[in-house]
C-alpha cells in the first residue's frame, strides 16, 4: 500500500521528498559521527601504574617487550643478568617477568622466568607472547637445541611456559626450528592464541621444503600446542572406565565394583575448585559440566586413600 502511494504523488513532490531525505539522513550521519567522536574521546587509556623490576639494575633493559592476556601481563628483560635468585650472574642472559591484577585491580609482580638452560648472551625476554595459561619467551641468541646438545651459533630458541593449579608458571618446552641453522634468529618474535603458537626467524634461508637459498629471506614456524588427556594418576585396585573424553558436558564413570565411598572434585586447569559431590555405594557416576569449553582436571578419591585424576576436555 505505501509503495502504491507514492507512484500516485507528482513528480516535482517526489524530487522534493527525495532531497529532504537526503538532507536529512545527511544531517543524522553527521551527528552520529560528532557523537561517536566524542564517545572515543571520552575512552582514552589512562596511565595506571608504572611498572618496574623489583631487582632492576642498570641496562637490564626492562620492557624490551610486552604482553598481556586477561589479568596477567608479561615484560622482557633482555639484557637481565641474574637468576631467579638474583644469583649465579651471567651478562644479558635475559629474564621475563609475570604481572598479576589483583581483586583491587592493581598489577602486582608475581614471579620472575629465567630459561633452565641459561647462558651469557641468549637475551631470554627478546619476544615475548601470553594466552591464558601460557607464555612463551623468545631467546634468538641461544645456540642449543631442545636437548642442550648440538650447539650452532645463535639459531636461537623460544620456552613454554605453563600456569599451574597453584599458580606457579613453570618451563613445560624448549622448542627450536626444525631445520635450525647458524644465525637464524629464531624466538626474534613469538605470538599465542589458545592452542597455537607461532615463532619468527627473520634471519633464516631455506624456503619450507629446506632449499632455494636466499640470504635472510625469512621465516615464520608454527606450533599446535597438544594439550595431553585422559589418566594422570591411578591408584584404585579396583577398574573402572571413563567417558566420553572430549565430552560435551556429559561425563560418565562406571567401576566394576560398587564403591563404599566416593568424592568426585573438577577443577578448572588453572586450579579453581568447580565441584565437590560426595557418593556412597555407588558403581556408576553421572556428571554435568556446566562451565565453558576448555580443559578440567577430574579428581576420583575413593577409600584407602584411592585416588585418580583424569584430564578432560569439553568442546
Amino acid at each position: 500500500m505505501f509503495l502504491t502511494e507514492l507512484l500516485t504523488i507528482s513528480k516535482v513532490n517526489y524530487i522534493m521528498k527525495q532531497q529532504f531525505n537526503i538532507f536529512t539522513y545527511t544531517t543524522l550521519l553527521i551527528t552520529l559521527l560528532l557523537l561517536g567522536l566524542s564517545n572515543l574521546q571520552a575512552q582514552n587509556f589512562n596511565e595506571i601504574i608504572k611498572a618496574v623490576a623489583a631487582d632492576r639494575e642498570v641496562s637490564d633493559n626492562f620492557g624490551h617487550s610486552v604482553a598481556i592476556s586477561g589479568n596477567y601481563a608479561i615484560i622482557g628483560a633482555v639484557s637481565e643478568n641474574d637468576d631467579v635468585a638474583g644469583a649465579n650472574y651471567m651478562g644479558a642472559a635475559g629474564s621475563a617477568y609475570i604481572y598479576e591484577r589483583d581483586g583491587s585491580g592493581n598489577w602486582i609482580e608475581k614471579q620472575k622466568i629465567v630459561a633452565s638452560d641459561r647462558d651469557t648472551l641468549d637475551q631470554f625476554g627478546y619476544s615475548v607472547a601470553i594466552s591464558v595459561n601460557n607464555v612463551i619467551v623468545g631467546a634468538l641468541w641461544e645456540d642449543e637445541n631442545a636437548n642442550g646438545s648440538n650447539t650452532l651459533n645463535d639459531p636461537g630458541s623460544a620456552y613454554i611456559f605453563e600456569r599451574n593449579g597453584l599458580g606457579n608458571w613453570i618451563e613445560k618446552q624448549k622448542i627450536v626450528a626444525s631445520d635450525r641453522g647458524d644465525t637464524d634468529r629464531y624466538g626474534w618474535s613469538v605470538a599465542l592464541s589458545g592452542n597455537y603458537a607461532m615463532v619468527g626467524a627473520p634471519y633464516e634461508d631455506e624456503d619450507s621444503s629446506g632449499s632455494n637459498t636466499l640470504g635472510n629471506a625469512g621465516s615464520t614456524y608454527f606450533y599446535e600446542y597438544g594439550w595431553p588427556i585422559g589418566l594422570t594418576e591411578n591408584s584404585f585396585t579396583d577398574n573402572f572406565i571413563y567417558y566420553p573424553n572430549p565430552t560435551d558436558g556429559n561425563f560418565t564413570i562406571e567401576f566394576d565394583k560398587t564403591q563404599e565411598n566416593l568424592t568426585i572434585r573438577l577443577h578448572s586447569i588453572s586450579g579453581k575448585l568447580i565441584k565437590n559431590i560426595s557418593y556412597q555405594n555407588s558403581k556408576t557416576i553421572r556428571l554435568e559440566i556446566n562451565n565453558p569449553n576448555g580443559i578440567y582436571l577430574l579428581e576420583i578419591m575413593g577409600n584407602n586413600e584411592s585416588k585418580a585424576v583424569v584430564r578432560l576436555i569439553k568442546e
